[in-house]
């Protein structure tokens, strides 16, 4: 009896079946560490709504050395010029450009501005900011947008996720991917990271009264991509779409 114990003990051991088991059990992944697995730096490159809202920059503009707005901007090419707000710009006599945070800052030259889109391109040589895509069409109403900016006070950036309101073909986008007074000037994205629209004032509003600390009230006005893309085809600035 004894020793038919001791072989059925042995052959149990020895089986196929409980080696598997063992080896399967061996390989299994720890289901903690599983749960606390983040994307890689690569992976976020790889997402291009990542990529282009890393891509904003910050713009500086100041009047006798003093600081008086920072808002957000992007880059059209790679020939370092920059998108931006318009308003923003109107009263200063230098501009520079951050990219990214933290980094020295680039002297800026404006190169235009533009009343009737609120915007305006500089020019800083040496930008390392990769050019944002730029959508085709007028999107339609309800579709989801991000807006992507740069804080004042740090360069860090900022997020808000919304959607569009009524799209005419010429007038602004409404959305309500709410901004700061440091969000003009930034793009408007799709969830592709692609660029829908800039950021701007109120088109109701007197861009000549207009403040550093005014931010928008209840919803933001984007100039759409189509508008933006004749203004800068009409000035000869090349743009990838």
């Amino acid at each position: 009896m004894r020793l038919f114990v001791a072989l059925l003990t042995l052959a149990t051991l020895a089986s196929p079946s409980s080696a598997q088991s063992a080896a399967d059990l061996a390989d299994a992944p720890d289901a903690a560490a599983a749960a606390s697995t983040t994307p890689s730096a690569a992976d976020t490159l790889d997402d291009p709504l990542a990529t282009a809202i890393a891509n904003v920059v910050q713009v500086r503009a100041y009047r006798n050395e003093d600081l008086q707005t920072a808002v957000s901007g992007f880059a059209v090419n790679g020939r370092g010029l920059v998108l931006t707000s318009g308003h923003a710009l109107r009263r200063a006599d230098r501009f520079t450009v951050i990219y990214p945070e933290g980094e020295a800052e680039i002297v800026a030259h404006l190169v235009w501005r533009d009343e009737a889109t609120d915007s305006a391109l500089l020019e800083a040589r040496g930008l390392a900011a990769a050019p944002l895509i730029f959508g085709v069409g007028i999107l339609e109403q309800g579709r989801n947008v991000i807006a992507a900016w740069r804080r004042e006070s740090d360069g860090q950036l900022q997020t808000a996720r919304g959607s569009l309101g009524a799209a005419p073909e010429t007038a602004p986008y409404e959305h309500n991917a709410m901004i700061t007074a440091d969000g003009y000037g930034a793009p408007l994205l799709n969830e592709c990271g692609q660029v829908v629209g800039i950021n701007r004032k109120d088109p109701a509003s007197t861009l000549f009264f207009a403040t550093r600390d005014d931010d928008p009230e209840g919803v933001v006005h984007a100039v759409a991509v189509p508008v933006l893309s004749a203004l800068l085809t009409d000035k000869g600035v090349a743009h990838p779409s």
